[in-house]
């Protein structure tokens, strides 16, 4: 994880997501990119914009972290494509403020349209998120038919302590049962994760009764664990239409303290 990358407005939650990509840095070694978008750019805000980001520069100085800063001009969903496209980013590493909004609006879909779009893994802070420092020490990564499954264990492996776990987790659902394509992706997982001697477990459990969806269940399963991060595919699945999105707000708008790692089709 050579190349890490901070969406920074100034707010509260893009402060902290850059202390996480500092904190990674140090710990991987990694340099960073942290970008500005405006929508009008004027010689004025271009200026006023380089000196709120000098601290951020100074820090990562001090902390003898590599760190290069992009002020762009444009809308936010097609010039952070646009940016990150042209960057590669290993990672991305982005607060956002639940549903109360923050300057760049990332809440709600807006912030699952930005990990959809954007090529390359995300890593999504909330406000009451604290930082990683030596990497995630209990990591969970739930059943999915979808084609960047691998690609999410592998991201996690990246982010995962020298002495941490992978959860596999699977609701077992009567209406919605574990299909062939999950069942592929985790036996695929499992020889992944045996030959990089990772330590990792299955968990299935049964799903409750009248409960819609499976966001609610999974996040009282990782309170429950104490996992700091879960890691899901940015895609809904088409068996899931129905309520998929919802899942993944939930997920991502969690206000419990849980880091989403996030990875779309992009990838595979």
């Amino acid at each position: 994880m050579n190349h890490l990358f901070v969406f920074v407005d100034f707010s509260e939650t893009s402060i902290l997501a850059f202390n996480q990509a500092l904190a990674i840095a140090e710990y991987k070694g990694s340099k960073i990119s942290i970008c500005h978008i405006v929508a009008n750019l004027t010689k004025e805000i271009q200026a006023a914009v380089e000196l709120k980001l000098k601290p951020f520069i100074e820090t990562a100085q001090k902390k003898g972290v590599k760190l290069d800063s992009v002020i762009v001009e444009g809308e936010l969903f097609e010039t952070a494509k646009s940016v990150v496209t042209r960057l590669k980013p290993d990672l991305i590493v982005v607060g956002t403020h639940g549903r109360d909004g923050i300057h760049l609006r990332l809440f709600g879909s807006a912030i699952h349209k930005l990990v959809r779009e954007v090529p390359a893994p995300s890593l999504v802070l909330g406000k009451t998120c604290s930082i990683m420092r030596s990497g995630f020490r209990k990591v969970l990564v739930p059943a999915s038919s979808q084609p960047a499954y691998l690609i999410q264990v592998e991201r996690a492996c990246e982010l995962l302590a020298p002495d941490g776990e992978i959860t596999l987790f699977a609701i077992e659902n009567a209406n919605f049962p574990v299909d062939n394509a999950s069942m592929v992706n985790m036996d695929n997982a499992r020889e992944l994760l045996e030959a990089r001697n990772v330590k990792w477990k299955y968990v299935e459990v049964q799903a409750k009764p009248h409960q819609t969806g499976m966001a609610a269940q999974t996040l009282e399963y990782i309170l429950s664990e104490k996992i700091e991060m879960i890691a899901i595919a940015a895609e809904i699945a088409e068996r899931f239409r129905h309520f998929g999105k919802l899942d993944k707000e939930a997920i991502l708008l969690n206000e419990d303290g849980i880091k989403v790692l996030c990875v779309n089709r992009q990838l595979v």
